[in-house]
């Protein structure tokens, strides 16, 4: 299928990392299921895997690994 945003690129069946900031935490679920344009990666997901990852983001269940994240402050002249 024809990417919609582009226009060029064809949308290929990936799975992908989906990343989240939830109150002051960035949470992430790895291998979600989505199309993405192999030409400018506009990605999107079936109504199906959204309700899927909402239910795995906010029900409370412990996570598969915790992962130690820098984070750095975007200052104008570095």
């Amino acid at each position: 299928m024809t990417c919609e945003v582009c226009g060029i690129g064809q949308r290929q069946p990936q799975q992908v990392a989906y990343s989240l900031r939830v109150a002051d935490q960035l949470v992430v679920v790895e291998h979600v299921p989505a199309s993405v344009c192999d030409h400018c990666g506009e990605t999107s997901f079936s109504p199906d895997t959204v309700e899927r990852l909402q239910h795995t983001i906010w029900q409370s269940r412990s996570p598969v690994r915790v992962l130690e994240t820098p984070v750095y402050e975007f200052a104008p002249g570095n």
